[in-house]
């Protein structure tokens, strides 16, 4: 759900699953289904839209459900928690849920890494978001995100339990590594990359750490 062009669901596909993909965007869905012609023997099973909060599948009948996006598109709580249960609702007994948030502090340190801080507009909206969790750009400057909601770890820990989903893990996906030196060059040279993947994946459940991390991803099951 929120599949978009399709950069995971194209990769699950290739390693042996019926993947179906929903987005409400149709640019989003005109590029998946040229994608999944691309690759016709790893081809997506169904590009349908739809919305987070109201699917289409039936009771129990998922085994593995992706939201990788949706939870911060939603910038109101009750909003997100129809979505996670929706996401219950459609996933087997056995089913996992992954769920994708914005950590509260990528927007600071977006800011200060890449000096937007010195733009009073984005020093203003920083504020907001810092405060609330609401991003809300009063104007649009390439570079800077769409309206959107950043999660604190215990934030999303919480919606989920609300939603009635029992909670498997939560980790960092990019943890401290994505401040490390030379980024891009590291993770194109493939023994430099499987060094930071594994230093990352030693730190990746460090509670003390999350707020580091771009992103979190929280694992669930029904």
């Amino acid at each position: 759900m929120g599949g978009g062009p399709g950069r995971y669901s194209l990769w699950l596909a290739k390693v042996g699953y019926e993947v179906h993909l929903i987005d409400p965007v149709h640019k989003h869905l005109e590029q998946a289904r040229e994608a999944s012609l691309s690759q016709p023997r790893y081809a997506l099973k169904s590009v349908s839209e739809g919305d987070a909060q109201t699917l289409d599948h039936p009771d129990d009948s998922v085994d593995l459900l992706l939201l990788m996006g949706p939870l911060y598109h939603l910038p109101v709580r009750e909003h997100r928690l129809a979505a996670l249960r929706e996401a219950r609702r459609v996933l087997k007994e056995s089913g996992v849920l992954i769920v994708t948030a914005v950590n509260r502090f990528a927007f600071l340190m977006d800011g200060l890494m890449d000096g937007y801080i010195d733009d009073p507009s984005y020093l203003s909206m920083l504020r907001s978001n810092l405060g609330d969790g609401r991003y809300e750009p009063d104007y649009y400057t390439p570079g800077y995100f769409t309206t959107s909601f950043f999660h604190r770890p215990d934030e999303l820990e919480s919606e989920v339990a609300e939603s009635g989903l029992r909670q498997i893990g939560l980790f960092s996906v990019q943890g401290p590594g994505e401040y490390a030196k030379d980024l891009d060059g590291r993770m194109s040279d493939p023994a430099r990359r499987g060094q930071l993947l594994d230093l990352i994946r030693l730190v990746e459940g460090e509670r003390i750490l999350m707020g580091m991390a771009s992103h979190i991803v929280l694992v669930a099951g029904k």
